[in-house]
C-alpha cells in the first residue's frame, strides 16, 4: 500500500504535495477515481492538479532546453564533399551541399 501525503491543517496542499500525490498514483497501478477514493483525495482536485503540473511542465523544461545543438557527421573523409538534409516538416527540407 502507497504511503499517504499527509495534509496541512487548514486543509490545502503544496504544488511538492500535489506532485508527489500524482506521482504515487501513476506509479500505484490504480485508475485515477481508484487511487483518489482508496485515499480520500477529491477526484476533482486531482484532475485540476495532475492537469495544472502537466501544463506548467514544458514551460519549466524549455528553459533548460539550448538553442542550437551541435551536428558531428559521423565519418570523416578530407577532400570529400558533404550533404545534410533537415527535414523542416510540413514537406520543407533544407539541404546543404559541399563539393
Amino acid at each position: 500500500m502507497s504511503k499517504m501525503i499527509s495534509v496541512p491543517s487548514r486543509g490545502r496542499r503544496t504544488v511538492t504535495q500535489w506532485r508527489r500525490i500524482v506521482n504515487a498514483q501513476l506509479a500505484s497501478g490504480l485508475s485515477q477515481e481508484a487511487y483518489c477514493r482508496r485515499h480520500h483525495i477529491p477526484y476533482s482536485s486531482f484532475c485540476h492538479w495532475k492537469r495544472h503540473l502537466r501544463d506548467a511542465e514544458p514551460v519549466a523544461s524549455s528553459l533548460t532546453t539550448p538553442a542550437f545543438v551541435e551536428v558531428t557527421p559521423t565519418v570523416s573523409v578530407k577532400g570529400a564533399g558533404f550533404e545534410v538534409e533537415l527535414e523542416l516538416g510540413e514537406g520543407v527540407y533544407l539541404r546543404v551541399r559541399r563539393g
